[in-house]
């Protein structure tokens, strides 16, 4: 039986075409993974391992951006087992054992900063090494210069995110606290330079914005902006308050959470599994602070996990429209419908 299943509600990309040039000599095996991400959860297939993992290499970032959860928690101002690096034996591991399987793709962040990973460079060739068709990161760009620019594109990297949220300075720099705007676009467009410079169509570059009411104004201008200095692709993605942390919700909503839908089911639960810097392992992008916790990837196995009745136990709830029962979903933001903010002219 196929089930209607929100796949990403929150996003939204903009394309020119629908192939872009950065995807046209793609192998049918990364069109493969396309399918089985869009169909999985529709169908209920569950395969032998997730196609995709999402591993957190560095749980520290460089900048405070104040709506970001790990600002709104103060990561960096008080000493606690969630800042670190992965260390270069777990992220081997979890390489491995997913190539065993087919391992479709890996994205190399989750709440940090991955540039700030002496190494990652080599994990990004490591996991293109193993036969993973997807391999990508987001970055706030900063560090995306010189000598690591360069080692990133020889990486064999597919996909690199940049997030920036205003083309204007100062308000950019009010979000993106201890980066600046020119630095930043130069870097971005340096590392389009150098892609061109070695011939080469990939990594693919996109630019994503958090979409806000400070910056809602200048939603097409952003577009045309990164187009015009040749970025493969924009994106948007609505402001969510993580968790409930932050305090000035109310001045960054454009839309926001009113009411639970019953017929919710998270894909999620049948395309990614989430590996924290230390080996913790969670089912989910919004569950932060391990609410669900699934194991331990450096004693674990992520197939046991993966095919494991825990994870199988949260998509049968999901399926049978029970998701209620799981206190993580109730606390995220996609089950729920939105309602625009008043006085907001989207």
């Amino acid at each position: 039986m196929e089930k209607e299943v929100k796949i990403n509600p929150t996003y939204e990309e903009v394309r020119d075409r629908e192939v872009l040039e950065c995807e046209q000599d793609l192998p049918e095996r990364y069109w493969e993974y396309r399918r089985k991400w869009e169909e999985n959860p529709k169908k209920n297939i569950v395969e032998d391992f997730p196609l995709n993992l999402d591993l957190e290499v560095s749980s520290y970032c460089n900048l405070r951006c104040p709506m970001c959860y790990r600002t709104l928690v103060d990561f960096e101002g008080k000493e606690n087992s969630r800042l670190g690096f992965m260390s270069w034996d777990l992220f081997r591991k979890c390489i491995d054992e997913g190539a065993e399987y087919g391992l479709y793709a890996v994205k190399l962040n989750y709440l940090g900063e991955p540039l700030l990973h002496k190494d990652i460079a080599k994990m990004i060739a490591y996991a293109k090494k193993k036969g993973v068709v997807d391999v990508q990161f987001n970055t706030n760009g900063v560090l995306l210069e010189g000598e690591l620019a360069e080692r990133i594109i020889d990486s064999g990297v597919d996909r690199v995110i940049i997030s920036f949220d205003s083309i204007k300075k100062e308000k950019y720099e009010a979000i993106r606290i201890g980066a600046r705007f020119e630095d930043v676009v130069r870097n971005v467009e340096d590392f389009i330079a150098l892609r061109r410079k070695k011939g080469l169509k990939r990594p693919c570059i996109r630019v994503s914005m958090v979409k806000m009411r400070d910056n809602l104004d200048e939603v097409d201008e952003f577009y045309n902006f990164w187009m015009e200095r040749g970025v493969d692709l924009v994106t948007y993605v609505n402001y969510v308050n993580y968790m409930g942390k932050d305090p000035d919700a109310e001045k960054r909503y454009i839309s926001k959470p009113v009411e639970m839908r019953d017929d919710f089911i998270c894909a999620q639960l049948w395309q990614r599994l989430f590996v924290w810097w230390d080996g913790r392992i969670t089912p989910c992008c919004g569950d932060y602070e391990a609410g669900c916790l699934l194991g331990n990837a450096n004693k674990d196995s992520l197939h046991d996990i993966w095919v494991g009745e825990h994870l199988q136990s949260l998509r049968d709830l999901h399926w049978n429209g029970r998701y209620k029962e799981m206190s993580i979903c109730r606390q995220c933001t996609l089950p729920y419908t939105v309602a625009v903010m008043e006085g907001m002219d989207l």
